[in-house]
């Protein structure tokens, strides 16, 4: 049975997924958590450290931001940070495969795989991780797109479609295939994601929860 989304939100079943983000489970390719914010700050993990992306590493409590402003991203450095090799001392713009560093062991790429999209994907390249580890953080604009294509922000190599995830207000869309398995239910496209969630589509096989910050 093929149900509508509209009988999918008086079921209850539905609700918003975060104003800041969410964490991206994709089966066979890996983990992502994703972003939401125009400005993210980064710096050490730690009880009370009030930044978007804790990482266990020696750094700043704060050690820098990366703030989106329309199409285009800066680095605002707090602590020691390089870029493609070089210290910098004040807000710098990033460009696709841009190499970061922050402290001595924090090692950082910076992507934007897309041509018309403004989502970024942050890889860790080597050293210390956020807990739980990610393998990238997405710093979503108004879509991500997970699939086979080299343009996609999650590649998806064994899929045969590609599935858009989109913002509209605080609440996240997914579409693609004319229909997906969402918790077990069979839906038409686009369908609301909901706060736990694992979404199925012959290769297609994804979850998401709430992504809150980690201290």
């Amino acid at each position: 049975m093929v149900c509508s989304e509209a009988s999918q939100i008086r079921s209850g079943g539905k609700e918003g997924i975060c104003r800041t983000g969410l964490f991206l489970w994709v089966d066979a390719v890996g983990s992502y958590w994703v972003r939401l914010e125009d400005r993210v700050r980064l710096g050490r993990a730690g009880l009370g450290r009030e930044v978007e992306i804790p990482i266990l590493a020696d750094l700043a409590r704060h050690h820098a931001s990366i703030v989106r402003e329309g199409d285009d991203y800066l680095i605002e450095p707090q602590g020691p940070v390089s870029l493609n090799g070089r210290a910098i001392s004040s807000a710098s713009p990033l460009t696709d495969g841009a190499y970061l560093r922050f402290g001595e062991t924090v090692h950082l790429r910076f992507c934007r795989p897309h041509p018309l999209s403004a989502t970024a994907r942050l890889e860790f390249v080597s050293g210390p991780r956020t807990q739980p580890t990610v393998d990238a953080i997405l710093l979503m604009a108004g879509t991500c797109i997970l699939g086979p294509s080299s343009t996609a922000h999650v590649l998806c190599r064994d899929w045969q479609t590609e599935v858009i995830v989109y913002r509209n207000g605080d609440q996240l869309y997914c579409k693609g295939p004319e229909t997906l398995e969402v918790n077990g239910r069979v839906y038409r496209t686009p369908v609301l994601l909901c706060r736990y969630c694992q979404v199925r589509a012959n290769t297609v096989s994804f979850a998401v929860e709430p992504g809150h910050r980690l201290h």
